[in-house]
């Protein structure tokens, strides 16, 4: 494993991912930022620590909130049902009037 120098963002070198998989870039970008933890002398490990607990916790609170509209969704996609014989019979023999307002 290669271990990155501190750099701008200007010198980052854009091109060191290439001919990596998905998984290898993942786990040389999660290197960088291990690195810059330690090699940073104002950071202690504790810092490191909490600030992984923080970004897993607000990852699940983001992921949660739509994980409990998706299933809102699913429900009221199961509560939607075909239409059997009485429905069409009570649609056909309805005497509702409709307007254009209505469509």
């Amino acid at each position: 494993m290669c271990y990155p120098t501190i750099q701008s963002l200007m010198d980052y070198d854009k091109n060191r991912f290439l001919g990596m998989s998905y998984s290898e870039q993942r786990r040389e970008r999660l290197n960088d930022v291990i690195f810059d933890y330690i090699s940073d002398e104002e950071t202690s490990m504790e810092e490191l620590f909490d600030d992984i607990i923080a970004e897993v916790r607000g990852s699940h609170e983001y992921f949660a909130r739509y994980e409990q509209k998706c299933s809102l969704l699913l429900e009221k996609f199961n509560a939607v049902r075909d239409a059997d014989d009485a429905d069409w019979e009570d649609f056909w023999n309805s005497k509702e009037e409709t307007s254009s307002e209505d469509c």
